[in-house]
């Protein structure tokens, strides 16, 4: 191989070329005053400009006397070593609630340990000097009312008393005013003045929140009312005899009934609250139902038959005539509310009782941001506001605190966030030239289409030129095919150790795991990374065989290599903190970027396929593009059976692209595209496969295999199309596990936990850090992928909105087993091979569409140990291979003790990665308990594992997961819903080492389905179960036909010594060998 690297290579940094992106701490400092400014003023104060000196100010606020200052705040500029932070805390005396403002939006664990603890102590610092000057302002308030206080008469007439037709309890009279005191713990903390004409008027400073004013005496175990208002308190008091306390206002009803439950627990609560209806907010009963739902309460609101005047209060209700006392004493406790997942969003609104439960609002409200904008958030809440009037402002400002962490969420996924690097202008003229005479890294994010394909070609021109040496790598050997040929340059099956060439293009899995190819990668002058994300992901989650020492040596190659341009669309800070650690030069490539020209309607998939099927009716052309081969086969049926004469279907797929018209079509699927009327592609397309072509429409149907930015990706490809139909399938998965909680179900199994002061502790290494964020990350954006699709490409520019469902729905029945039935014909009537060939073909550049079905063939025989030909149910069974791990399980738990030891020690030995182990104790101890509990014999105890930090450990007092059990053997032996649920229990509270396992994420699922998840466990070991007895009687039990088919297949297997211990066991003989 050949080798030219220019030693002359100039310094990125110092050509004047390049533009550098730097930012101004002033210019920060004043944009951050400025948005302080703004938070301050959207609250209510009254202000010019904010000081940021670190003292209090006292302002106005807007709709109270100017003269009045109740509004405060204190700003600060916090300097840390990278960046300056505006802070500032704000409020209201009267509302006595604290309000932040920071300029920093990250978390703090992306600062340094020196910066976080500043901040913490410059927060900190402001909020001790906020309640200081708020004690000492209250203290001198409650000084001012007392003394004003014991100067006014318990005696006189107050016009407002008598239009509101209540008398005075405990209040004093004034100069046209009364004045009910407001106590709290410590006494008098301020008086309300109600004047002749209904004004309100608090002293000025006094501590408002969690004030009172009782009327009546309180005894245990009494009903205790409580109100707002002084006149609805006098109401209530005065109607039933019952004790009422007065909060004042809507806001104050929580804290205060949060003091009188904790003084009297057993007594009855009944908040009286007031109905805002008429209000663009009901705060009324917004802020009565959260405090009754909170504090245990019964909750009533006055009914009126007139509403001329518009009515509100009891007062109102009193005044109108209207019966109070058998109002009031009709309250019931309020109403519990759940979530019903058996019902849409929609109806779950619907059965929402009146007066809104607050948790029934939060939740809804949760809801609609997690659905957004698969049903968009608006129409939800509208529906919500129409069954219990607006929202308040708490729940607005909860509602976008949600949005706004969804779609900052949501970006991590696809763009980078915390990195903020010099940018490199590719779009100057000497760009190539450039970037391929330096020693840096270039990351090219712009979107698909932009010109990376085209960039690329000119570098590797210039390279060519120059006599340098060019390398290129992609995770899919689709890739590089395509590539290869696109570009002209060497394919990595084209070449052997000792050919000398200039360039060469081979997938990770080759480059990393064949010498030769190795060598070059290290050696040569630029090496281009496409969809790097991609590649991390396969070599931490895909097949690549030594995951760690493959990170190791792709992090060697771009230590070593003067140019790696890193082409990915969706890089993101994750994928970058892998490039940081190399530690060189980096540069963000800034040019011409695409902008989306697709409009995205997305739908059911039922409602795409009719689509689909609707416009081959009417013989438009189009594209097609799903995520699985049986769905490809599918929709190919359905529409060749609904074509019109002459309509020409193209179906591509992994299996059968490389039959000459599939191969021709992905070489140039522009010319080729022309001959067809119909494109069905599953995902064997990807990066620098532009379709340019103008179709009639474009259709994708996805089930959640891909990711969303992988889905993005494919879409992508299709450089014309105006609009996408979008099916997508809305089931949820499972809530991913956390990467600690991956890392401790891995250290958990292989047994890396050690003893350190006092707990078991695993430091987890770099690659599994890696690997866990990135397992993570994916499985987060999987779980509702529908969901984060959609965000995604609205954030990338893409308009989405739902696709209006048609008249009609076109629904085929029956394809999918008749496509089945085809597929297993094919197996069955394909040629015999036999090892070597097989071997053969899985090591061949292509391999045909029949050979495929030749090699299941073979697998099905092999695996199943089938005696003769298989026939039909075998073809059946072993489902393309889907029965395979689950042959392995059941051998793992049903075998001795010794193999099971033995499998996990040469695994562990022959540094299997994480995802391919079988942790074959983990799933022996699993197995044999679940089966124990399920038979009703007594357990050990045990206990989950617990994450402090990046260190994962468990306390000494812990139990462990019990030494190798005695095994208690498979059994027919029924058990009941009882059992089941503990069976559950189990597997939830070792969720983390399950789910290491390959044993499934029990982390956190639906209870009310126990039956049903016990299937799907014992699904994974080949097992079914089923219900037996009457419904009084119901129990369930292991089928027969599943374990002895299951035991017969095991048996056949270990008599053609055909098990999941041969490795193993070979190697426990080679090794006892070279010890002899």
């Amino acid at each position: 191989m050949t080798q030219n690297r220019n030693s002359s290579t100039s310094d990125v940094a110092t050509h004047s070329t390049h533009k550098l992106t730097v930012s101004n701490p002033q210019q920060d400092v004043a944009t951050h005053r400025n948005r302080c400014l703004d938070s301050l003023l959207n609250f209510g104060l009254i202000l010019d400009n904010v000081n940021l000196d670190g003292r209090f100010h006292n302002t106005a606020v807007l709709d109270h006397s100017s003269k009045k200052k109740p509004g405060w705040y204190i700003g600060q500029k916090i300097t840390l070593s990278n960046k300056t932070i505006v802070f500032a805390t704000y409020g209201d005396f009267r509302e006595g609630i604290n309000h932040t403002f920071s300029s920093y939006s990250e978390n703090t664990d992306q600062l340094t340990s020196e910066d976080r603890e500043k901040f913490q102590q410059a927060k900190a610092a402001n909020l001790k000097r906020v309640e200081a000057e708020k004690a000492s302002t209250q203290a001198k308030a409650a000084k001012v009312a007392q003394a004003e206080f014991n100067k006014l008469s318990d005696t006189g007439t107050s016009d407002y008393l008598a239009r509101k037709q209540v008398e005075a309890h405990d209040v004093r009279y004034g100069h046209g005013f009364i004045a009910v005191p407001a106590y709290g713990s410590g006494g008098l903390r301020g008086i309300q003045k109600i004047f002749n004409n209904g004004d309100k008027r608090f002293t000025t400073g006094a501590e408002i929140k969690g004030s009172f004013h009782i009327l009546g005496e309180i005894a245990d175990a009494e009903i205790i009312h409580f109100s707002e208002g002084y006149s609805t308190a006098a109401t209530i008091y005065e109607t039933t005899s019952k004790p009422t306390v007065c909060c004042f206002n809507a806001g104050n009803l929580d804290p205060v009934i949060a003091e009188f439950r904790e003084k009297y627990p057993d007594n009855t609560f009944i908040i009286c609250a007031d109905n805002d209806q008429f209000s663009e907010i009901n705060t009324g009963l917004v802020k009565a139902t959260a405090s009754a739902t909170k504090h245990n309460c019964s909750v009533v609101f006055p009914e009126f038959n007139d509403l001329t005047n518009k009515p509100t209060d009891f007062n109102d209700l009193l005044i109108l005539g209207g019966d109070v006392a058998g109002q009031v004493n009709g309250a019931r406790p309020q109403a519990a509310w759940e979530f019903d997942n058996k019902l849409t969003l929609l109806e779950n609104i619907q059965h929402i009782p009146l007066p809104a439960p607050g948790n029934a609002i939060n939740s809804i409200i949760a809801r609609s941001v997690q659905e957004h904008p698969l049903i968009p958030y608006k129409s939800t809440i509208d529906s919500l506001e129409k069954r219990m009037g607006k929202l308040s402002k708490n729940h607005n400002n909860w509602l976008n605190e949600l949005l706004r962490k969804q779609s900052d969420n949501t970006r991590k996924l696809h763009t980078m966030v915390r990195y903020n690097l010099p940018e490199f202008d590719i779009n100057q003229p000497n760009a190539a030239e450039i970037l391929s005479t330096s020693e840096a890294i270039y990351i090219d994010s712009r979107p698909m289409g932009s010109g990376k394909t085209l960039f690329t070609a000119q570098l590797l021109k210039y390279l060519k030129t120059h006599n340098k040496t060019f390398g290129y790598t992609a995770h899919r050997q689709s890739i590089i095919a395509a590539t290869a040929e696109r570009l002209g340059v060497e394919h990595y099956h084209d070449i052997v150790a000792g050919d000398l060439i200039q360039d060469l293009a081979a997938c990770i899995n080759s480059a990393l795991q064949r010498k030769h190819l190795l060598n070059f990668f290290g050696q040569c002058d630029c090496i281009v990374l496409d969809e790097f994300k991609q590649i991390i992901e396969h070599i931490t989650q895909g097949t690549f065989s030594n995951r760690s020492e493959g990170l190791y040596l792709l992090v060697e190659i771009i230590k070593s290599v003067p140019v790696a341009y890193i082409a990915d669309a969706d890089m993101n800070d994750r994928t970058l903190d892998v490039l940081k650690t190399i530690g060189r030069p980096m540069f963000h490539i800034k040019g011409d970027e695409r902008k989306p020209t697709a409009k995205i309607k997305h739908t059911t998939r039922k409602i795409a396929k009719s689509e689909l099927i609707r416009n081959v009716e009417k013989g438009n052309r189009g594209i097609f593009q799903c995520d699985g081969v049986p769905t490809a086969e599918t929709a190919f049926k359905d529409a060749k059976n609904s074509a019109p004469a002459g309509y020409k279907i193209l179906l591509v797929h992994r299996k059968n692209k490389d039959e000459p018209e599939q191969s021709a079509y992905l070489k140039s699927p522009n010319e080729v595209g022309k001959q067809y009327d119909l494109i069905i592609l599953t995902p064997v397309v990807s990066s620098g496969f532009s379709i340019e072509l103008d179709y009639d429409f474009h259709i994708g149907i996805f089930s959640g295999v891909l990711s969303p930015t992988e889905i993005i990706q494919t879409l992508g490809r299709s450089r014309r199309s105006k609009q996408i139909i979008l099916g997508l399938d809305v089931k949820r998965k499972q809530k991913p596990l956390t990467t600690a909680e991956q890392l401790t179900g891995i250290a958990t199994a292989e047994g890396r936990f050690k003893w350190v002061g006092g707990s078991l502790v695993h430091k987890p290494n770099a690659f599994d850090l890696v690997a866990a964020a990135a397992i993570e990350e994916r499985e987060k954006s999987c779980q509702l992928f529908a969901q984060t699709t959609l965000l995604i490409l609205m954030q990338k520019g893409y308009p989405v909105e739902e696709l209006a469902e048609p008249d009609k729905i076109i629904n085929i029945k029956g394809t999918s087993k008749l496509v089945k039935m085809e597929h297993t014909l094919r197996v069955l009537s394909s040629d015999d091979i036999n090892a070597d060939e097989r071997k053969r073909l899985q090591l061949a550049d292509k391999v045909l569409e029949s050979e495929h079905f030749a090699i299941e063939k073979h697998d099905c025989k092999n695996q199943l140990a089938l005696e003769g030909e298989p026939l039909e149910g075998d073809v059946f069974l072993w489902d393309r291979g889907k029965i395979a791990p689950a042959l392995k399980r059941f051998e793992i738990v049903t075998a001795q003790a010794d193999d099971v030891d033995r499998l996990d020690k040469y695994e562990a030995k022959t540094m299997k990665p994480a995802k391919d182990k079988a942790y074959a104790k983990s799933q022996n101890i699993i197995f044999s308990t679940v089966m124990k509990i399920l038979q009703g014999k007594t357990l050990e105890a045990t206990e989950s594992l617990k994450t402090q930090a990046d260190e994962q450990c468990i306390t000494k007092e812990t139990p462990h997961v019990p030494a190798f059990p005695v095994n208690t053997g498979l059994s027919l032996k029924r058990y009941d819903s009882d059992k089941i649920t503990a069976a559950i229990d189990y597997l939830r509270n070792h969720y983390a080492e399950a789910h290491a396992a390959g044993l499934g994420n029990f982390k956190s699922i639906g209870r009310q389905y126990d039956a049903r998840t016990l299937g799907y466990f014992l699904k994974r070991f080949g097992l079914n179960h089923e219900a037996v007895g009457d419904k009084n009687n119901r129990k369930y039990q292991i089928t027969e036909e599943s374990l002895l088919m299951m035991q017969g297949i095991t048996h056949r297997r270990q008599m053609n010594h055909i098990s999941a211990f041969n490795q193993s066991n070979e190697w426990q003989k080679n090794a006892e060998q070279k010890v002899a």
